[in-house]
């Protein structure tokens, strides 16, 4: 095209001067330039023309697109469940210590488990947003496992009970606090001779076994029932066998040279595995050259086992045997363990389990090098015949200084064993149990099915779950009542000796429930109907006024001290733990190896994620 043009504008430079004009108007242009008349087909027909917009909508793209969003926002928005959350209205005086975007922090107590950590809350404008650890907490030191950290969010359930309920024929129908206190109160006066069975988890508050026994006191055919799913009872009692008295204590992990797991996931299941990891890393300083040895024997992969040194493979019904056949190998290369022969040698043990025998020789001179300095460790599922060798095995090669008795656990309520649960059923099942309170538990799914809880539970009369969120327990039950979550609830909490733990509310309860204990303080009262917000709060502040502050050898008058308290999240104390009694070694010849099967072999483990079901969202 440039070529043409240039053709033609020399054409036109060769013209007479008169002969070369100006063009007046584009059309001129368009019809006598040489140059258009060459390329005039070059262009489709009607392209140069202006565009027909007589028959186009007057709806430009612009408003068309704005016209779409808005559309499909108001669609999404119809078609969900909007709750009004009411109108947004500025402070009339705001509280001193809140500055809008500055966040506050409340110190408390963790309930996702019975360990009850130190916790630090972060609220924004009064909303709680974030759990995180207490660095004060002698136990957890600012650590906190993922189960505390996600418990925020049970605050926020959409599914919480949100008012009580009452049973009415077959369905459940919402009720109100009046008449469910008055007939449950009504109910409970009219038990004459029959029990009262309040069924809870394990009570680690003292101030919470105090409304318990006032309620007895009120109600004296009442009795406690306290369980857990995955408890540490069998090694209990192994060790008051070998002792004499007291619980299982904590262990210095990291003092430990070498150590030796059976079983024993310390790092993952929830009994104390917050402070046992942080011992555990402790151990292993690679800066200052400090760096444990873990051995591990086990049937499952457990967190315990990815951070081995040497993991071995063995079912859980054949650890007593290894036990016996490693004992059995320290001594013929010098200790003194009293236990009987082991059936087989390790050697030969190892070659039946495919066990490699290079890594057992390593742990044996590894146990015997590092006498005082080892420790040995077995999973609570384990027989108790397992943890009374153990024991048997850390006493004989000195291993006892690993135990922390200045930090020993502390018995709130003991919980009960099998055979308590076995016979609360037979007296639900013999019509001897007027009314049973489901005291924030759930027993119809954590009992064994030998137990038939859900028939027995059919012969009682009175049924009661007090419960955040609606259970296979509560779905048989003729009342049902809201609590608070933990952050809108007051309470205390004593694990160890030497320290306790303080638990505030740090938002008010969202919907009409109330605390588990001011509910049963309700009916201990003569007049049901005079419940109040601040009924527990009062009780725990008088509670600690006359029997716990007396104790403390506090300077400070009370007020004071209370509030000082609450800000910290924990009172420590000096409290004298219990010392370590002499070993009863008549235990070794309870101890007799397990006959071998080539059945399989079960092993009922809690989830890190859903612990013993509690987590789960219930069928019901």
């Amino acid at each position: 095209m440039s070529e043409d043009f240039n053709k033609v504008k020399n054409e036109e430079a060769n013209l007479p001067a008169e002969q070369v004009g100006y063009w007046q108007s584009f059309e001129e242009l368009y019809n006598n330039s040489e140059f258009v008349k060459i390329h005039r087909d070059e262009f489709k027909e009607g392209v140069s023309e202006s565009p027909n917009t007589s028959g186009m909508s007057p709806l430009s793209r612009r408003k068309f697109l704005a016209l779409l969003g808005a559309s499909a926002a108001l669609a999404g928005t119809a078609c969900s469940d909007y709750r009004d959350k009411g109108e947004i209205i500025p402070y009339n005086k705001k509280p001193e210590e809140i500055t809008l975007g500055v966040p506050n922090y409340y110190a408390s107590t963790c309930n996702a488990c019975p360990n009850a950590c130190g916790i630090l809350i972060k609220t924004r404008e009064g909303r709680p947003i974030k759990i995180d650890g207490n660095p004060d907490h002698p136990v957890s030191k600012g650590k906190i496992c993922a189960q505390g950290q996600a418990s925020i969010m049970n605050l926020y359930d959409p599914d919480r009970l949100k008012n009580p309920k009452k049973k009415i024929g077959n369905r459940s129908a919402d009720y109100d606090w009046k008449n469910a206190n008055n007939e449950i109160v009504s109910a409970l006066e009219k038990s004459g001779d029959k029990e009262i069975a309040i069924i809870s988890h394990k009570i680690i508050s003292p101030t919470t076994k105090k409304v318990l026994d006032d309620f007895i006191t009120k109600y004296p055919t009442a009795k406690i029932y306290s369980y857990e799913a995955f408890d540490n009872s069998v090694r209990n009692a192994a060790w008051k066998k070998c002792y004499g008295s007291g619980e299982y204590p904590a262990i210095k992990w990291n003092q430990a040279n070498i150590i030796l797991s059976l079983d024993g996931d310390f790092l993952g299941e929830s009994n104390n595995k917050v402070e046992n990891a942080r011992l555990f890393a402790e151990g292993r300083d690679v800066i200052n050259k400090k760096f444990n040895r873990l051995y591990v024997v086990e049937g499952n992969l457990t967190i315990t086992g990815m951070n081995s040194d040497y993991r071995l493979r063995l079912r859980p019904d054949l650890q007593l045997n290894f036990v016996l056949s490693l004992a059995d190998e320290l001594n013929k290369r010098g200790a003194n363990i009293p236990l009987k022969s082991a059936a087989n040698t390790l050697e030969k043990f190892a070659k039946e389990n495919n066990l490699d025998q290079k890594t057992l020789k390593v742990l044996v001179s590894d146990l015997l090098n590092n006498k005082g300095k080892s420790f040995i460790y077995a999973g609570d599922h384990l027989p108790e015949d397992v943890h009374l060798a153990i024991n048997l095995l850390n006493n004989s090669l000195g291993n006892e200084n690993i135990y922390n008795y200045e930090s020993s656990m502390s018995n709130i309520l003991p919980l009960n064993n099998q055979d308590d649960l076995m016979k609360l059923t037979s007296k639900m099942m013999n019509g001897e149990i007027a009314t049973v309170i489901h005291l924030n538990s759930n027993p119809a799914y954590h009992f064994l099915p030998e137990f038939n809880y859900t028939e027995a539970l059919e012969k009682v009369q009175n049924v009661i779950s007090l419960i955040e969120l609606e259970n296979e327990s509560s779905e048989l039950s003729n009342y049902v009542l809201p609590i608070n979550n933990q952050l809108e609830s007051w309470g205390d909490a004593k694990t160890r000796v030497g320290f306790y733990s303080l638990q505030q509310p740090v938002i008010a309860p969202l919907y009409e429930t109330r605390q588990a204990e001011a509910i049963l303080l309700t009916w201990i009262s003569d007049d049901p109907n005079t419940y109040d917000d601040t009924i527990y709060h009062k009780y725990l502040m008088s509670n600690w006024e006359k029997n716990i502050y007396p104790s403390l050898s506090s300077k400070l008058e009370f007020k004071r001290f209370w509030y000082g308290a609450l800000h910290d999240g924990v009172v420590i104390h000096d409290e004298k733990s219990t010392t370590l009694g002499s070993f009863n070694k008549n235990v070794s010849s309870e101890i007799n190896s397990s006959p071998t099967s080539n059945e399989f072999s079960l092993q009922i483990k809690e989830s890190y994620s859903l612990r013993d079901g509690i987590q789960r969202l219930p069928k019901i």
